[in-house]
């Protein structure tokens, strides 16, 4: 499972979340190579790990990457702006 045939080695993925300050907030993980970064912030949120959710404020921006696009359905029902 934790096979890459892209990297052509193992792989394990994990989620980093920092702050804009440079500030290491959270790491979440291990998931295996299959998922994709849109995926893994799918699951965090929808199972509320960690208490995600009630770190996100009204007016708070997430900067994330292309890698994130398809999460954009799920922070949309979630009542968070995408742009």
């Amino acid at each position: 499972m934790s096979n890459s045939l892209h990297k052509c080695r193992s792989l394990v993925k994990s989620m980093i979340i920092v702050s804009t300050t440079g500030y290491l907030v959270s790491l979440l993980g291990s998931y295996i190579v299959r998922n994709n970064d849109a995926t893994i912030l799918h699951h965090i949120m929808r199972k509320n790990i960690e208490d995600i959710r009630s770190w996100v404020r009204d007016d708070d921006i997430l900067v994330l990457d292309r890698g994130f696009r398809d999460s954009l359905d799920c922070m949309e029902e979630m009542c968070m702006e995408t742009g």
